[in-house]
């Protein structure tokens, strides 16, 4: 009896204290906490800080400039955001690229390079949340202070982009987003009065390509690869194409919901609700797809995209 209460007394602590690897009968390290990073023993090894999420490290940049810290939700979608363009290959493809978030001071910024390049806003454009800016077709515009010109990055005369993300069905008289002086333009009428889409990207400004289109809404991509002529695609589908040799794109300030004609405003649009807009490189269909793809998917997770 005596060796019996001896031996009990050595295994019971034994086997009530005993952890393999500091995992519990709930399969969770140490008392119910969830360590990542590799095992712990309770007496053994400091228990680690627990690390909470793990976000891009470029989406903390892009946050870091909002006046009001997003939520925990928000940051993990705009972590991954990132991490789809990157995936995809086709981060490095794109020069600028705007948004709409919560509020406008939040879809000012550019990603690329947050706090650089901030939107400005000029005679108060509409803007609704996580959904986009509204012209008054009278005196609203934007001004992304970027010249394509001078600092276009990977945009360039002969391997150059822009996508136009819009959330409505609507004629306008105005150009969606444009620069233009005379011997050249980059600039669209996603859906002009004659029901037509009317776009230059780096010609002489002569609206070298028109075409009837049944909608305003989805994404309209204007696209170059070589000096002869360009593309257009609605909703990456190839719309058309024009022969048109490049210049030199125009050496002034990009506006949006009008277009910089020659240093002033002109041609302010109205009715179409534009959430998104990125310039790049001449990207392949496979490219701007995936962009556009990746842009319904975080329009889509807020409840707000309208690509079919």
């Amino acid at each position: 009896m005596k060796n019996f209460i001896i031996i009990a007394f050595i295994l019971i602590p034994q086997l009530l204290f005993a952890q393999s690897d500091g995992i519990g009968s709930d399969g969770k390290n140490g008392e119910g906490i969830n360590f990542s990073g590799g095992s712990w023993k309770e007496g053994v090894d400091t228990p680690p800080d627990n690390p909470g999420p793990s976000y891009d490290p470029d989406a903390v940049a892009f946050w870091t400039e909002f006046s009001t810290e997003p939520h925990d939700t928000m940051k993990q979608k705009i972590s991954t955001l990132y991490t789809m363009f990157k995936d995809s290959l086709v981060y490095d493809s794109i020069a600028y690229m705007w948004g709409s978030f919560g509020t406008t001071q939040e879809s000012s910024i550019e990603l690329k390079n947050p706090g650089s390049k901030t939107l400005t806003l000029n005679n108060s454009p509409g803007f609704n949340p996580y959904e986009g800016w509204l012209g008054n077709g009278t005196n609203a515009f934007i001004n992304t202070g970027v010249n394509l010109n001078t600092e276009g990055g990977v945009y360039s005369q002969n391997s150059s982009a822009v996508m136009i993300y819009c959330r409505t069905d609507a004629i306008s008289n105005g150009n969606i987003f444009g620069a233009q002086t005379t011997p050249s333009a980059v600039k669209c009428f996603l859906k002009y009065t004659d029901n037509k889409v009317y776009a230059d990207i780096n010609d002489k400004g002569d609206s070298a390509f028109s075409m009837a289109v049944s909608s305003s809404a989805g994404t309209t991509t204007l696209r170059r690869n070589n000096n002869l002529n360009f593309d257009v695609l609605k909703n990456s589908v190839l719309f058309g194409s024009k022969n048109t040799v490049s210049v030199a794109p125009p050496n002034l300030q990009v506006y949006w919901l009008c277009r910089n004609n020659s240093g002033s405003p002109a041609l302010y649009t109205s009715g179409q609700q534009v959430s998104w807009l990125v310039f790049g490189s001449g990207w392949s269909n496979t490219a701007e797809r995936k962009i556009k793809n990746i842009i319904e998917w975080f329009m889509d997770s807020n409840g707000k995209g309208v690509i079919p």
